[in-house]
C-alpha cells in the first residue's frame, strides 16, 4: 500500500496492554516517515496512552457514557473517525473494536477469534487479520500487523514519554533531590493471573535495592 499519511489504532484493553503497543506505533511511525498516528482507546487508560511517543490523537470510549447514553456516544465516535484514516488497526477482537477499524478506513487489520461463528464478517470485511492467540506474549501480538504490511521489525520497548513536569512533580512530593536518581516499581496488576509472584517480587525487590537507586514502589486501595 502508499504510505499512509493517517493512521488509526483501536486499543480497547487494559493500561498494559496500550502501554505495549508503543513498538507499534514507533516502528509504523518510523516506516511510513512521520504519517499522523491517532488512538482510540478506553477512558480509563487515557493517561497511559499519553505517555505513548509519536501519537497525534486520542479518541476516548467510556463505558460509563455506554450505560448511560450509549447511542450519543457511538454517533460521536462514528463522526470523528469515519472514513478520516488511510489506514486502520485494531489490536483488539472484539466486535465494537474491529467495527471502528473497518468504519475508520477502507484499509483495515485486526485479530480474530478461531471460532467461525464469531469471526467469518470479520473475514469478509477485513483488509488483512491474523489469529488471535492468549498463548503469544502481548508485545509479539501487538508486533503482528507489522508483518502483515511487510514491515521488518525488532522485538523491542520503547521508552515512554514523561514530561519534566511529571517528574519534578514527583520530586517534590516524595522530597527527592534534583540530582537523585529513582525508579518506580508497580507490582500489582488488574487481574490476579497477572500479579507477579510474592516470594520472586521480594527477591527482585532485594536486587534492586543493591543497586542503590531510590524506589518507589506504587499501588492502590483495590
Amino acid at each position: 500500500m502508499k504510505n499512509p499519511k493517517k493512521i488509526l489504532i483501536v486499543i480497547q484493553r487494559s493500561n498494559g496492554d496500550v502501554f505495549l503497543s508503543s513498538s507499534l506505533v514507533k516502528n509504523l511511525y518510523d516506516y511510513y516517515k512521520s504519517p499522523e498516528i491517532d488512538l482510540l482507546v478506553n477512558d480509563d487508560t487515557f493517561g497511559t496512552a499519553k505517555m505513548i511517543p509519536c501519537i497525534s490523537k486520542l479518541h476516548k470510549f467510556s463505558y460509563k457514557k455506554k450505560s448511560k447514553n450509549q447511542f450519543q456516544q457511538e454517533k460521536s465516535i462514528f463522526k470523528s473517525i469515519f472514513r478520516k484514516y488511510d489506514l486502520s488497526i485494531s489490536l483488539t477482537s472484539s466486535d465494537r473494536s474491529v467495527f471502528y477499524a473497518l468504519i475508520a478506513s477502507k484499509k483495515s487489520i485486526a485479530p480474530i477469534e478461531k471460532k467461525i461463528h464469531k469471526s467469518w464478517w470479520k473475514k469478509l470485511f477485513l483488509t488483512y487479520y491474523y489469529y488471535y492467540d492468549q498463548n503469544r506474549h502481548i508485545l509479539i501480538h501487538n508486533l503482528e500487523p507489522l508483518k502483515l504490511l511487510g514491515i521488518a521489525y525488532d522485538n523491542i520497548m520503547f521508552s515512554p514519554l514523561i514530561s519534566e513536569s511529571t517528574l519534578n512533580h514527583i520530586r517534590v512530593k516524595f522530597q527527592i533531590p534534583e540530582d537523585t536518581n529513582f525508579l518506580i516499581f508497580h507490582p500489582s496488576a488488574q487481574y490476579e493471573y497477572k500479579l507477579y509472584p510474592k516470594n520472586q517480587r521480594h527477591e527482585l525487590i532485594k536486587l534492586l535495592s543493591s543497586l542503590g537507586i531510590l524506589i518507589l514502589i506504587t499501588g492502590g486501595s483495590n
